[in-house]
Formats: structure tokens, C-alpha cells, sequence
């Protein structure tokens, strides 16, 4: 039963890898083509022209993101509160600054949305705006009055940590802020570039690693039914019973004397005649007279 059951797990054991790098692959195929779809749609956008200038108190986002979830805002960047940020994963930490943005015309009061840029370094703990917010329409009473030309919302996981450090700046927030990714550079370079999501090739890789893990799985499973097989036809040979085989009779010693009458012989069988049991006579053996050849 046990040796039965080992044997379904060593098959199944590479089965289920195989399964699992299955999976994989398609999850990392399925990546790979939203990927083409959001570079052909950033191509498309690429050819036509940037949404109009909003503002950001008037902004909606049904209403004024474009293709590829372009956006073009009008807002005031307050620069007396930037946050300094990282992102990515634990061995490729990056650094990434976010200016709050306030309506253009304000003077105090809670933030309405944020400018992050994913790829920023601070310069000797001092961030130089002019770096980053270069489409410069004006001046406001708390900042720069600023175009903001990029796509809508912050990169995975930016947008909370964002968040967290301009509440630790005591700084006022809504609820719900606009968060907007500014190109950086110009806007054909940005659209240009394709989109290549990280996990299709963590995917890609966890799926070659079950792969060889499935082939890996299947040679031990074989070659420990080998074994078992060998073992079979061995152990037989190993505990068989030694026998001896009858010696053969000569026909000169089968005719020195005649058979004996066995157990089974009737002649031997008790008969009973007028109430008297008697037996049969017993036969004597008989006498091979040598003859000697003359000399």
C-alpha cells in the first residue's frame, strides 16, 4: 500500500510542475499582450494631438483623459513641502520626488492632487524644481504656476507612500487626490517607448524554474522505477531454494533387480477368502547368472 502510494506521488510530483510552469506561462503571455495593447494605444495617442489644458480644480477624469490615460493639468506647485520617496523592489530601491499641487489661484488650503516622478534624485537634499517642472505659465501666490503634461495616476506603490509622507509634512490632503506622472522629456520620446511590465519576466523565469523542476522530477521518477525493476528480477535469484536433481538409473542397474511393489501396488493389498486373510507372496528378486567370456 505504501510502496503503491509512493509510486502515484513520484508521478504526480513532476506532474503537478509541470502544471504550475503552465500557468505561468500563460499569466506572463497574458502580461505580454496588454503590454502590445497599451504601446499600440500609446503609439495612437502619439499621433494625436495632447488633450486641452484643464485646471486642476476643474478636473474630471471621464472627461479629460485622452488616450493611453493622458491628462494635461494646469495647477500650482507648492514647493515649500516636496516628499522624497523610494520605490521598486528590496534590491532595486530607486528615489522619487512629488510636489503637491494646489488650485491656481490659492492661497491656503488642502492639496487637490500631486506630481511624482518616479526617476528623480535629489541633489544634496535640496530638490531643484526647475529640474522637473519645466512648462512654467506664471507665478502663484504658494508656487509656480505649472503645465503638467503626463499620464493619470502614480506608478504600483508610489502613490501610498506619497501619501504617507506628506502627512508626515503636515500637509493637508483630500480624500481623493489627483495624481498625475509628468512626462519627462518630451512627450514623443515618452509615448515612444513601449511599455515592458517587470513581472512577465519573473513570471517567465518562475515558470523555466518548474519546468526543471518538472524534467528533474521525471528522471528520478524513472530511474527509481529502473531500479525497482532490477530489484524484481534480482531478488528471486538472490533467495531461491537450492534442489537436487534425481540422479539417472543406467539401464544395466534398472535390470540388475526387478522393482519393488510400491504402496500403491494392489498385490500387496490384504484379501480376504473364507473368512482367512492372506497375502499375496512377496516376490523374491531374481538372480542374474554373469557369464564370463572366455578367455
Amino acid at each position: 500500500m505504501i510502496g503503491r502510494a509512493a509510486k502515484i506521488l513520484s508521478r504526480a510530483f513532476p506532474n503537478m510542475f509541470y502544471a504550475t510552469s503552465i500557468a505561468l506561462l500563460l499569466a506572463a503571455l497574458v502580461i505580454v499582450y496588454l503590454d502590445n495593447q497599451k504601446t499600440a494605444e500609446r503609439l495612437i495617442a502619439l499621433r494625436l494631438s495632447p488633450p486641452a489644458t484643464v485646471p486642476l480644480e476643474s478636473f474630471d477624469a471621464e472627461r479629460h483623459t485622452g488616450l493611453a490615460g493622458e491628462v494635461t493639468l494646469l495647477a500650482q506647485a507648492d514647493l515649500t513641502a516636496p516628499a522624497r520617496v523610494t520605490h521598486g523592489g528590496p534590491l532595486s530601491q530607486r528615489p522619487a520626488v512629488a510636489f503637491p499641487l494646489l488650485p491656481a489661484g490659492a492661497e491656503a488650503g488642502p492639496a487637490l492632487g500631486f506630481a511624482v516622478f518616479p526617476d528623480a534624485e535629489p541633489d544634496n537634499g535640496t530638490v531643484l524644481w526647475p529640474r522637473y517642472l519645466t512648462d512654467v505659465r506664471g507665478v502663484g501666490k504658494r508656487g509656480p504656476l505649472v503645465e503638467l503634461n503626463g499620464t493619470l495616476g502614480a506608478p504600483a506603490g508610489l502613490g501610498e507612500a506619497v501619501r504617507a509622507a506628506l502627512s508626515d509634512r503636515a500637509l493637508d490632503l483630500v480624500p481623493s487626490p489627483v495624481a498625475v506622472t509628468p512626462w519627462v522629456g518630451s512627450r514623443a520620446a515618452a509615448l515612444a517607448e513601449p511599455v515592458r511590465t517587470g513581472a512577465r519576466v519573473v513570471l517567465f523565469w518562475l515558470a523555466a524554474l518548474c519546468l526543471l523542476a518538472g524534467l528533474g522530477g521525471t528522471w528520478w521518477s524513472r530511474r527509481r522505477e529502473a531500479a525497482q525493476e532490477d530489484d524484481r528480477q534480482i531478488m528471486p535469484q538472490m533467495f531461491a531454494v537450492p534442489y537436487f536433481q534425481p540422479l539417472t538409473e543406467s539401464a544395466k542397474a534398472r535390470d540388475r533387480f526387478p522393482p519393488l511393489p510400491g504402496p500403491e501396488d494392489p498385490r500387496l493389498r490384504p484379501s480376504v477368502a473364507r473368512g482367512r486373510r492372506r497375502h499375496l507372496p512377496v516376490p523374491r528378486p531374481v538372480r542374474l547368472s554373469v557369464e564370463r567370456s572366455a578367455r
